[in-house]
């Protein structure tokens, strides 16, 4: 059993939950992920009725470490202001002999694969968006008129005479939507991410691909930046129902003067706020077969990782920062990008603005999970 609270005075819908096997066995030691379900406890409305409803919940285990064996749950659900939920987790012991492995038909929310035709390393997709993660660690960025899963349509003729995905300006910028590069501290050059050129190898790989989680790795076993040598693993993680991209650093050997170079375009209508980590930007922009329009886009960082960019690099337009690699030498960001156009399209700056400022408050404070064990 768990229960799961939200701390803030908003309702948070789809907010996503992820357990390791490591905390399920601390509260339960025969717990496995052979066959179980995730239930979500709900008091009924039924004044004459009043028993709790159990409902299953979409659920999917990973494998995050690509060793063969499933390690972490991950599920969605939808937080009341101030409450807290309590979520029941059924297994089949580890111990049990025999046991078939159970397999629910849940909808599939997310799609990431390799897609040689978009000329991207690899995507990544729920029903709200699209992100194409770039040779040159920069990230494309594509909006949804209606929800649906786009990824095999995407770039084929079909797609280009009825499309749903629309991409946003494109850039030549070496960022892009809160794409990267490496810096040294107290140096202005840009460090593109790719192999050196005496170990010139990357590997591209999907990790998940299920119906809450889907997430796309690239892993450079030697890259340079300045006089050092590093092993650099980006990751890209899109959840059901989620307008954000999750990108992921973690760099491996000497950390010492290593930032890290994440924004978005280039706009006269770049707004930084600090106080919430995010920047935000609302402009016009010509949109493809679907013709002129707006374009929002929003990076929400995380505060105390923020190094001061130096004077001789600073951005009139706001549009850039600098991050510090925490001590396990990892660093997370998020990005949104969105247009006007559609069902799903924001209709003015303001419902952007607002949107994305609820978001960034939701993203810096996770909800507080507690475990039990089934005696409790």
């Amino acid at each position: 059993k768990m229960t799961i609270r939200n701390t803030l005075p908003i309702k948070r819908e789809n907010v996503p939950v992820i357990i390791s096997l490591d905390q399920l066995k601390q509260v339960a030691q025969d717990f496995s992920f052979k066959a179980f379900m995730v239930i979500e406890e709900n008091e009924s409305t039924d004044l004459k009725n009043p028993q709790r409803n159990e409902e299953p919940i979409h659920a999917q285990v990973d494998d995050t470490d690509y060793d063969g064996e499933r390690d972490q749950l991950v599920f969605l659900i939808d937080l009341a202001p101030t409450k807290a939920k309590t979520v029941f987790i059924r297994y089949v012991s580890e111990t049990a002999e025999n046991q078939m492995p159970l397999t629910f038909g849940f909808t599939k929310q997310t799609r990431a694969g390799i897609f040689p035709h978009l000329n991207a390393l690899a995507a990544i997709e729920s029903e709200l968006s699209v992100y194409l993660l770039k040779a040159n660690g920069a990230i494309s960025v594509f909006a949804k008129k209606t929800e649906k899963l786009e990824l095999n349509r995407l770039g084929q003729e079909e797609d280009n005479k009825q499309p749903n995905t629309i991409e946003l300006k494109r850039t030549e910028d070496l960022i892009g939507y809160g794409g990267f590069v490496l810096r040294m501290r107290n140096n202005d050059k840009q460090y593109v991410p790719h192999p050196k050129d005496s170990s010139p190898y990357q590997h591209i790989r999907v990790i998940m691909d299920g119906p809450v989680r889907s997430t796309i790795e690239r892993i450079i076993p030697s890259c340079t930046v300045g006089e050092k040598e590093i092993e650099l693993t980006e990751t890209l993680s899109i959840y059901g129902k989620s307008r954000f991209v999750e990108h992921r650093i973690k760099i491996q050997g000497s950390l010492e003067g290593i930032l890290i170079e994440t924004g978005i375009p280039k706009s006269r209508d770049n707004q930084v706020n600090k106080k919430k980590g995010l920047i935000q930007s609302w402009q016009d922009a010509i949109l493809g077969q679907s013709g002129e329009g707006q374009i929002g886009v929003g990076l929400v960082y995380p505060i105390g990782f923020v190094y001061p960019i130096p004077p001789i690099s600073v951005d009139k337009d706001s549009s850039r920062i600098l991050l510090k690699p925490d001590k396990n030498g990892e660093v997370t960001w998020y990005v949104v990008g969105v247009c006007d156009k559609g069902d799903l399209g924001f209709k003015t700056k303001e419902d952007f603005k607002q949107f994305l400022e609820l978001k960034a408050v939701e993203l810096h404070t996770p909800p507080v999970i507690q475990l039990f064990g089934s005696e409790e």
